[in-house]
Formats: C-alpha cells, sequence, structure tokens
C-alpha cells in the first residue's frame, strides 16, 4: 500500500504523511504484521484484507477394524487397488517384483529364504500378460502358479509361499455394533461369519477363532492375514445385505400369534377350515388367521349382563299452604 492510500485511509492531509503518527502506524504494522486501523468507510471492500479462517477438521471415519493401519500400510492397502499393466515374457520373478515395485511406488520384499527352503528359485521365469486389472490382481495370477503368495507385514509387501502366510496368526478386533443389539444376535453372527468362513469354531488344541464381546458390540478374530481379509469382506457384504432387507411393518394387536386356537395341530400350525395348514406367507392371509382373540369390534354387549339404568325421581312440588 503506498503511501497516499495510506493517508486517505487515515483521513489525514497529505503534509502530515511523515509526521510521528504515521511512523507509529507503520511501526505497528512492521511487528505485528496487521494492519492497525480498519478501513475507512469509503473504502471499496474488496480491497480490504479477508481475515484468516480456521479450517474445520473433517471428521474422521470410523476404522473397520483395530489396530488401525499404519500411514505406510494404508498406503500399501491403497496401491494394491491401483490398475496396473504387465507383460512378462519368461521373465525372472525377482525382476518382475521390482518392476511392479518401481511402478507402484511401494517396497516389495521377496522372502527369499523360505523360497529356497521349498526349493524355489528367486529368479524363476514367470509369464503374464495382463492391462486394466488391479495390482492384488495381478500378483495373484503371478504367485498362485509357484505356490506363493503376498501379506502386509512390518510396512512392505511380504511375498512368501502359502504355507508360511497361513501359520502368520493375528489378532483383530471389529466393532460391529450395527449388526446386533442383544446377546443371541451377536451369537447368531459369530455362527454366520463362522459357517461363512468355512471354520471350525470348536477346538480341543486352542480357542475359538472368533469371539464376541457383547459389553464392547466387536468381534475378536484370531485368523491368518488372508482369512482376515476374507472376514472384513464378509462384514461388508453383511451390512450391504442388511441395508437392502425390507422392513416388514408389526401392528400391535394385528401381529401373527400362532397356538391357542381350536384348529391348531398343537405345533404352531393354524389350519384353515378345511383341515389345511395355513402357510404364514401365503398371499390373501388375514392378520386375525393367527390371532386367537376376537377384535374389539366383535365384541357385542351382552344385555343380560347390563345393569339397568335408574330413572330419576321427579322432584317434590312443595304444598301450598293456603291463607285464611
Amino acid at each position: 500500500m503506498n503511501s497516499p492510500s495510506i493517508c486517505r485511509r487515515l483521513r489525514l492531509p497529505w503534509k502530515w504523511a511523515c509526521c510521528s503518527g504515521f511512523l507509529v502506524y507503520v511501526a505497528a504494522s512492521f511487528v505485528t504484521g496487521q494492519e492497525v486501523f480498519q478501513p475507512a468507510a469509503d473504502q471499496d471492500p474488496r480491497e480490504a484484507t479477508p481475515a484468516a479462517v480456521t479450517p474445520v477438521a473433517k471428521p474422521t471415519a470410523p476404522p473397520e477394524f483395530l489396530p488401525r493401519l499404519s500411514p505406510i500400510e494404508e498406503k500399501i492397502l491403497a496401491a494394491l487397488s491401483d490398475t496396473t499393466e504387465v507383460a512378462f515374457a519368461d521373465a525372472p520373478l525377482e525382476e518382475g517384483l521390482k518392476y511392479l515395485e518401481d511402478l507402484h511406488s511401494v517396497e516389495i520384499w521377496l522372502d527369499k529364504e523360505t523360497l529356497i527352503n521349498e526349493s524355489i528359485a528367486p529368479d524363476t521365469q514367470v509369464n503374464l500378460t495382463l492391462s486394466g486389472v488391479s495390482l492384488r490382481s495381478a500378483l495373484r495370477l503371478l504367485l498362485e502358479p509357484l505356490g506363493l503368495t503376498y501379506i502386509i507385514e512390518s510396512e512392505v509387501l511380504k511375498v512368501t509361499t502359502q504355507a508360511t502366510a497361513d501359520k502368520a496368526i493375528i489378532t483383530r478386533t471389529y466393532p460391529v455394533s450395527d449388526l446386533f443389539s442383544t446377546r443371541e444376535e451377536a451369537e447368531e453372527l459369530v455362527e454366520s461369519l463362522v459357517c461363512g468362513l468355512g471354520l471350525v469354531q470348536k477346538t480341543k488344541d486352542g480357542p475359538a477363532p472368533l469371539a464376541v464381546s457383547v459389553p464392547s458390540a466387536a468381534i475378536i478374530a484370531r485368523l491368518s492375514r488372508s482369512q482376515q481379509d476374507q472376514l472384513l469382506q464378509l462384514l461388508r457384504d453383511l451390512r450391504e445385505a442388511k441395508s437392502l432387507a425390507p422392513k416388514r411393518p408389526v401392528t400391535g394387536g394385528d401381529a401373527p400369534r400362532l397356538g391357542g386356537r381350536a384348529n391348531d395341530d398343537g405345533r404352531g400350525s393354524p389350519r384353515n377350515a378345511d383341515g389345511k395348514i395355513i402357510d404364514e406367507f401365503s398371499p390373501g392371509l388375514q392378520p386375525d388367521d393367527f390371532n386367537s382373540r376376537p377384535r374389539l369390534r366383535e365384541l357385542q354387549p351382552d344385555p343380560s349382563s347390563e345393569t339397568p339404568r335408574k330413572q330419576p325421581t321427579p322432584p317434590v312440588k312443595p304444598e301450598v299452604i293456603k291463607k285464611i
């Protein structure tokens, strides 16, 4: 800002530009880095310096499992979803992994000692030509024919044998408060996860692979890293299925109630007049077909049980006394 504009903002004549007040104003502006005086009323608002706005921190999404991944592990996990392109023709495995490492800027570590113990040479020739697929899929197609796989361990993408990866058991905690509300529902959820993963819940050699903590609304899993990935995907599928499930309305007295009728076979299967079992989901079924109690509107008053109403007593007229 030049001297004439400063004087105009201070409403001072130009001859006072070098007076002590001007020097104090310049010194204060230099020390604080801000202007001491407010803009004049006749100044263009567009010339005013905007006030500093503190950025509002965006709320972070809750983690899908605990402990949380480190920033490097999150970078590796994101790189596995990136699109890649490979064209390996009799290329050594180690060189092919180095190419993918440089292409996606992630650290890929080849477990050479384990490969040599399993009679797999690091320079084994591989052949693979792909484009437009994720790095995750390319690595699987590249490593599975050799009996190899990859895991995220020690903040690197570790390539090792499938047997070694299966032995690396880790523990994760999955918050699942949105998938159950009672202990019975929590136990059913664990049974569903055990069935979906093809696990054996009760073992003699060690603890169960899955356990539920009702107070924490979480599931504790002791599985291999590949099984942990399958469990994470299964929980995502269950949440999506829950969002797609239609909600069945339930009304007070019209809610279906099984049993307690003359045409009931004693096992909760109501029958119609012909003796056939009524299906709960059969079309045209009325709510009263499962309700043994009659509706209130069907009750008729019994005249014999009603108490006759008392007739009001007529008022007594006062006697008129004749005067003699």
